[in-house]
C-alpha cells in the first residue's frame, strides 16, 4: 500500500514540470503548457506582430492629423485671398469715384486733367503728361519767352512755379509744371506723389473757355 502510494506521487511530479504550469501568454492570451519553449516563442512573435501593427496605426493617425492640420491651414489662405480680392474690388472703383469729376472745379473755365502719363521710362522721374488739342492754342514755343495763360491746380489749389525748365519738372518736381507746343502740359504733384493714384483731380484753367477736344 505504501509502496503504490509512494509511485502515485512520483507519476504526479514527473507530469508536473518545470514550466509546464505557466506557459506563455500576451495580454489576455494564454497558451496550454504542453510545449513551453515552442509556445512562448509563439506568442512573443505574436506580441511583436501587435505591437508593429499598433505603431504603424498610431504613425497613420498622426499623420492623418497633420494632413487635417495642412487642409485647415489651405482653407484659411484662401479665404484671406479671397477677402484680399473683395477689397481690392471695392476698393480701386471707389477710389476712381473720388477722384472723378464729380468735385468743383476751382475756377471758370477749369478742365479736368484726365489721361495723364508718364514721361519717359524713368519711374523715379516726378513729370507726367497731359496733351489736349483745345489747350494748344496756349503752348509756348519759345524756351526764352514762356507765356502760356494756363494754370495746374491740384484740386483747389494752383501748382507752380509755371514756365519751369523740364530737367527741373523731372528731378524736383514739387508742383512746377510747363505748357510746351508738341508736348502738352508737363506737371508735377505738390508732393510728388503719383497723379494716377494719389486720388487728387488736377484741373488746366484756361483765361477763356475751352472746349474738350483731345
Amino acid at each position: 500500500m505504501e509502496t503504490a502510494r509512494r509511485q502515485l506521487v512520483r507519476r504526479k511530479v514527473v507530469a508536473v514540470k518545470p514550466g509546464a504550469g505557466t506557459g506563455g501568454d500576451c495580454g489576455n492570451f494564454h497558451f496550454r503548457p504542453s510545449a513551453p519553449y515552442f509556445r512562448a516563442s509563439r506568442a512573443a512573435r505574436f506580441c511583436g506582430i501587435v505591437f508593429r501593427q499598433a505603431h504603424r496605426l498610431e504613425v497613420h493617425m498622426e499623420m492623418t492629423r497633420d494632413d487635417q492640420a495642412d487642409s485647415q491651414a489651405r482653407s484659411q489662405l484662401r479665404t484671406v485671398l479671397l477677402a484680399a480680392c473683395a477689397i481690392l474690388s471695392i476698393y480701386f472703383p471707389t477710389a476712381y469715384l473720388i477722384r472723378s469729376p464729380l468735385a468743383n472745379p476751382p475756377a471758370p473755365n477749369a478742365l479736368l486733367i484726365s489721361g495723364i502719363t508718364r514721361f519717359g521710362a524713368d519711374k523715379s522721374a516726378h513729370m507726367f503728361l497731359f496733351d489736349s488739342a483745345c489747350l494748344r492754342q496756349w503752348e509756348d514755343g519759345d524756351a526764352t519767352n514762356q507765356r502760356s495763360p494756363v494754370v495746374v491746380y491740384e484740386n483747389d489749389n494752383p501748382l507752380g512755379p509755371a514756365h519751369s525748365p523740364h530737367h527741373e519738372i523731372g528731378k524736383i518736381g514739387l508742383g512746377r509744371y510747363a505748357h510746351w507746343k508738341g508736348v502738352g502740359i508737363m506737371f508735377s504733384s505738390s508732393d510728388n506723389s503719383n497723379p494716377l493714384y494719389n486720388g487728387r483731380n488736377y484741373w488746366a484753367v484756361t483765361p477763356a473757355k475751352c472746349g474738350r477736344e483731345d
